[in-house]
């Protein structure tokens, strides 16, 4: 047997090999009992940072002996109050007392203590007597966070950037440089602000705030290298076909997996068993953890495809003109072509004799989680969000309407109605974090209104109000209108405003009521409603418009009656809705 992993657990934690399969007999087959879910294994790669004292090489074997001790660790967790960063006892301890700058911090539970300021250093007892000493924000260096896909649940304080998302916490006043894939949001800390990053091996992007600080170059000191599918899973990286192996930048002399008195690649640990597994990079002079990377491997699976192509989280699976289809397919090829056969963890999604997942046009079964692979060998969690879009309109009195796939269809007026009301539209819309709405597919300058949403909502919506000041709401329209959403090079039409019918011919009448027997010449259309308040301050349609409302229009109440407007002698407010209203419909006479 193998001894166990520095710093980790015993590889006896992990499953078991795969073994000869048992001869056949004549006794009828018993009923197989569910297998354990196998834990999860943890190894410890220990590194040497290049020094003047010994060139590249094996390090003394002296050095090499000597296990990491465990630290406590900070992580950053989005709250009520914003992003936190919380102290975190290591896994074999718990906390016993924390202060910073000399002050006790109260302890959340013998596990975490929050963190009130970033500034600073922070002193930190744990129950085996030990003292740890941790820097914040000091010397001009911000606080680095490895995240999870998309930046969601909790991440882990790093040294380095690498491929991967992150969140660096800096100080309010500095200026990020570059466009960032999502805005900065706030901290517990108010002096404090999060910025997202989302880096790749293959692109390189500048890291730096404007003049304060700038990440080294070639940051990506040891990573894991080997064929890598995706799928939505937070709980790292999916390695397929061969097992990975551990690489290192060149300041890095030397990195091991492994025991004490043996030194072993990583496939080697791993040999047969696939599973979730979590990899702790520690200085072997220091003890001190550089870095942990979670990664799961599934030795026979090779493609995810949905609809028969390779499944790609980033690309958005935009509805034809009549909706989704009645069933999309989501196949798993293993490395010799055949399908492998998933076990779907949930009732909303089945797989048919050949292993296909059949997925209705239904937005809760967008959410996929399926188990891959021998139980007994380590299987894997496969989690797919399939992207694609939904959108509802909202409003106090319908909240919660079915989620659409085809364009919502309305007239101007409709759309005006539904604009008074503070009605929303409500977007089911994976990974987007700001689009461009407006009347024109290509969202030209003037044309469109932009939004944003934070990582921790869940959907995006924006509303109606504002929108209906567009041309084509305002103005007859001869021929179909469509409001657009957009991001990237994509757009997509979600509502169709119907065009105008040919408006009546004018007639003349005399109007025997008035004393100057003016003509009375009838719009195409009929006058419209004001907007009012109620006691509780929301918007309803109301019955007759004020006078100062008539007069800001540039009618006098003479010349609204004889257009039949109805007026209201007793209401004295003025409202900018009715005026741009009242307005719009005397131009369009």
């Amino acid at each position: 047997s193998k001894p166990p992993p520095i710093g980790g657990t015993d590889i006896s934690d992990a499953p078991p090999p795969e073994s000869e399969p048992a001869p056949p007999t004549d006794d009828p087959p018993s009923e197989p009992e569910t297998p354990p879910e196998p834990k999860e294994a943890t190894y410890t790669a220990q590194i040497r940072r290049s020094s003047p004292h010994h060139k590249h090489g094996t390090p003394p074997r002296e050095h090499a002996r000597t296990p990491p001790t465990p630290h406590p660790e900070l992580i950053c967790r989005e709250t009520d109050r914003g992003w936190a960063v919380i102290l975190t006892a290591p896994e074999d301890s718990s906390l016993t007392e924390v202060f910073q700058n000399g002050n006790p911090l109260p302890l959340t539970n013998s596990k975490e203590c929050p963190v009130p300021s970033l500034r600073g250093r922070l002193q930190a007892r744990c129950h085996n007597g030990r003292e740890h000493d941790i820097p914040l924000f000091e010397g001009g260096k911000p606080l680095l966070f490895r995240m999870r896909k998309d930046w969601r649940g909790e991440g882990r304080q790093t040294t380095r950037l690498a491929s991967g998302h992150f969140i660096i916490i800096a100080p309010a006043n500095w200026q990020r440089i570059g466009n960032p894939p999502v805005a900065p949001e706030s901290c517990a800390d108010t002096n404090f602000q999060a910025h997202f990053f989302a880096l790749t091996a293959t692109e390189e992007e500048t890291v730096a705030f404007k003049g304060k600080w700038k990440a080294p170059p070639s940051a990506s000191a040891f990573q894991l290298n080997g064929t890598v599918i995706f799928d939505d899973s937070n709980e790292g990286d999916l390695f397929v076909g061969s097992a990975p192996e551990l690489n290192s930048s060149r300041e890095i002399v030397w990195a091991r997996v492994g025991a004490k008195e043996a030194e072993q690649p990583l496939a080697e640990i791993l040999g047969k068993r696939q599973g979730r597994f979590s990899l702790r990079i520690c200085d072997a002079d220091s003890g001190k953890l550089a870095d942990r990377l979670t990664f799961r491997y599934l030795r026979d699976l090779k493609e995810i495809r949905v609809d028969g192509k390779p499944y790609d989280p980033n690309k958005m699976l935009l509805p034809p003109a009549g909706g989704y289809p009645r069933i999309t397919e989501i196949k798993f090829i293993d490395q010799t072509g055949k399908l492998m056969r998933p076990r779907p963890t949930g009732d909303t999604i089945a797989a048919d004799k050949s292993g296909i997942l059949q997925i209705p046009p239904n937005p809760n079964a967008d959410h996929i989680e399926c188990k891959l692979g021998r139980p007994l060998t380590g299987g894997v969690t496969i989690l797919l969000h399939l992207p694609r879009i939904w959108w509802r309109l909202e409003s106090a009195a319908e909240a919660s309407p079915a989620w659409q796939d085809t364009p919502l269809i309305m007239t101007r007026q409709e759309f005006q109605n539904r604009a008074l009301e503070d009605a929303t539209i409500s977007l089911r819309l994976k990974g987007i974090t700001r689009i461009c709405v407006g009347f024109d597919k290509n969202f030209g300058a003037g044309m469109t209104q932009k939004y944003r949403r934070r990582i921790a909502d869940p959907h995006f919506s924006f509303p109606l109000h504002g929108l209906d000041d567009f041309e084509q709401i305002r103005e007859s329209l001869a021929q179909d209108a469509h409001l657009y959403i957009g991001w990237g090079d994509d757009a997509l039409p979600i509502i169709r405003i119907t065009a105008d019918p040919a408006p009546a011919t004018l007639v003349t009448e005399t109007e025997t009521a008035d004393d100057d027997g003016a003509d009375l010449f009838h719009p195409a259309e009929k006058p419209p409603s004001p907007c009012v308040k109620n006691a509780a301050g929301k918007w309803r349609v109301g019955k007759r418009f004020s006078k100062g409302e008539v007069r800001a229009a540039g009618l006098t109440v003479q010349e609204a009656k004889r257009l039949r407007l109805p007026v209201d002698s007793r209401r004295k407010r003025v409202h900018d809705r009715n005026t741009r209203k009242l307005r719009r419909w005397v131009n369009a006479r």
